[in-house]
């Protein structure tokens, strides 16, 4: 009686193993699109930004805006009017 040996492990038939290579910042979009949470973190802090940025259009008083122009504001805490220094 012969016995037939039979390898445990198949050979390499020349298929693909890996993925094809990709660059490092396309691989980083694509895991943050995965990435639901990520994704939605990345568009309110977008957002965020861009209200810091224009917010002049939301704040029409700038912080240097002469308090006299505005006679109806109540008086803010801790500030002097140039009127009273």
């Amino acid at each position: 009686m012969a016995a037939v040996i039979t390898p445990a492990i198949e050979e390499y038939a020349g298929g693909t193993i890996a993925r094809e290579q990709v660059g490092l910042w396309r691989d980083g979009f694509r895991r943050l699109r995965r990435n639901r949470l990520a994704l939605v973190a990345l568009i309110y802090l977008t957002i965020l930004f861009l209200v810091a940025i224009r917010r002049d259009l939301l704040d029409p008083l700038q912080p240097r805006d002469d308090p006299a122009q505005y006679p109806d504001l109540p008086p803010a805490v801790g500030t002097a009017s140039p009127r009273h220094r």
